[in-house]
C-alpha cells in the first residue's frame, strides 16, 4: 500500500505540473496524516481526549480552508453557493465549552467531594440531553447503560464509558 500511495502522489503531482507556463509556480499535492481517530469496544477518557484533538484539527482545517477561502471568493465576486461543508463547531463546543462542556463539567465534578463517575454521566444527561437548555445534537445519552454516553464526532459516533473519568482527570503531573 505504501508503494501504491507514493506512486499515486507522484502521478497527481505530475498531472498538476504547469509545463506550459513560464511562471515559477509549482503546484503539488501532499497528505498530512494526523492522530488516528479512535473507536474501541470500550472507549474511555483517553479516547475522548484523542478524538477531541481530532475535532479541533478538523475545526481548524474547516476555518482555514473553507471559511476563509469562501470569504476570499465572495470578496472577488466568485459564486460560493456550491461550497458546502459540515461545520463541527458545535461538536467542539460540546467538548470544550465553558461553563457547559464535557471537560468543564468534568472539572466541576472533580472539585466536588461527593461526585462520582455516575454523577458525572447523570450531569451530562441533565445538561445536554434532548429538550434540556444546553441540549446538543452531538450528544447522545445511552438510556440502557447509565455509565455511557456518545458523541457524534466528525468521523463518526463514539460511545464513551465514564468509569474512572474523574480519577483520570485528576491525574497530576510529576513535579520532578
Amino acid at each position: 500500500y505504501s508503494n501504491l500511495f507514493d506512486w499515486l502522489i507522484v502521478q497527481v503531482n505530475v498531472a498538476l505540473a504547469n509545463k506550459s507556463s513560464s511562471s515559477s509556480t509549482n503546484y503539488f499535492i501532499g497528505i498530512l496524516d494526523i492522530f488516528g481517530f479512535e473507536v474501541f469496544e470500550l472507549n474511555s477518557f483517553e479516547q475522548l481526549c484523542i478524538n477531541y484533538a481530532n475535532e479541533k484539527l478538523q475545526y481548524h482545517f474547516n476555518e482555514v480552508i473553507f471559511t476563509n477561502e469562501k470569504l476570499m471568493y465572495e470578496e472577488e465576486c466568485i459564486p460560493t453557493e456550491a461550497i458546502v461543508f459540515e461545520d463541527n463547531a458545535e461538536c467542539v463546543a460540546l467538548i470544550e465549552g465553558k461553563p457547559y462542556g464535557l471537560l468543564s463539567l468534568l472539572d466541576e465534578q472533580c472539585s466536588l467531594a461527593s461526585a462520582s463517575d455516575l454523577s458525572y454521566a447523570a450531569l451530562l444527561e441533565k445538561t445536554f440531553g434532548t429538550g434540556k437548555p444546553q441540549s446538543n445534537r452531538y450528544f447522545v445519552k445511552n438510556k440502557v447503560r447509565p455509565e455511557s454516553f456518545s458523541v457524534r464526532h466528525f468521523a463518526g459516533a463514539v460511545e464513551y464509558n465514564v468509569s474512572n473519568f474523574l480519577e483520570k482527570n485528576k491525574d497530576s503531573l510529576s513535579v520532578t
